[in-house]
């Protein structure tokens, strides 16, 4: 079984929940409703980072 090492690798490295995802999603979600209206593309970007971090 040649493949079975990197099928193990591959299985080893996904994320075991996506809560990360999705609080990153749920992140923005409140930065853009709380600036829609002068948020753009960069500065949604740089809070979102600072956010999560």
């Amino acid at each position: 079984f040649p493949n079975l090492n990197v099928i193990l690798r591959i299985y080893l490295t996904l994320p075991v929940s996506n809560a990360s995802g999705e609080r990153s999603f749920s992140v923005m979600g409140k930065i853009k409703n709380f600036l829609r209206s002068t948020l753009g593309q960069q500065k949604l970007n740089s809070l979102s980072l600072l956010y999560i971090e």
